[in-house]
């Protein structure tokens, strides 16, 4: 994995992953964030992101890329394909060629458009929700490439990594002329017994 500044999508640079002609497994891990009390539903993830892995078809194909989620410190699993809700996976990683990442779905073959790594046009937006958290969960992402035992493409290359989630409402403070009639009603109760 590789920090590259020229073509990137919009900020300072971006990340490469080149792909070898050999059995690779690469990472590109986020710090550790916490889910709190004050966070409710989904993790929004998002980045910018054009690739060029090897593949067969439109559905098999042999290096791929995945992003995979970690909670309280445990296992490492990709997210699935059922979380993005734009620009998913593509493709189902071959198991017959040794990949680390053999029989998931990831990011494989071309990205819309894509024709070489030293452009800076045909960026794609991924978006996925992340799920499963409680409040005090900690959790990371990584984004994991990899590669079978043949076969050299351009890799895959990662922008504006953002993580985003929505604050539990605040609830509004009631008025004094609130409280006040709503205590009359509790007193008058009391006084009618």
């Amino acid at each position: 994995m590789e920090t590259n500044a020229a073509n990137a999508h919009t900020s300072d640079t971006y990340w490469r992953l080149r792909e070898p002609s050999s059995i690779s497994d690469s990472v590109l891990t986020s710090p550790t964030l916490n889910y709190t009390a004050t966070t409710t539903g989904p993790v929004t993830l998002s980045f910018w992101h054009k690739f060029g892995f090897e593949f067969s078809d439109d559905s098999v194909g042999f290096d791929g890329g995945i992003v995979e989620l970690q909670i309280n410190g445990g296992a490492w699993s990709n997210i699935g394909a059922g979380a993005f809700t734009t620009n998913g996976y593509t493709h189902t990683i071959s198991s017959s060629f040794s990949s680390p990442i053999g029989g998931q779905s990831a990011f494989s073959g071309n990205s819309p458009g894509f024709t070489t790594s030293d452009s800076t046009t045909n960026w794609i937006n991924s978006i996925a929700m992340l799920n499963g958290f409680v409040a005090g969960d900690s959790f990371a992402i990584r984004f994991r490439g990899a590669s079978d035992s043949s076969v050299s493409k351009n890799g895959w290359l990662i922008d504006e990594i953002s993580l985003t989630a929505d604050a539990a409402p605040v609830p509004e403070p009631m008025s004094m002329l609130a409280l006040g009639i709503g205590a009359l009603g509790v007193f008058a109760k009391k006084r009618r017994r």
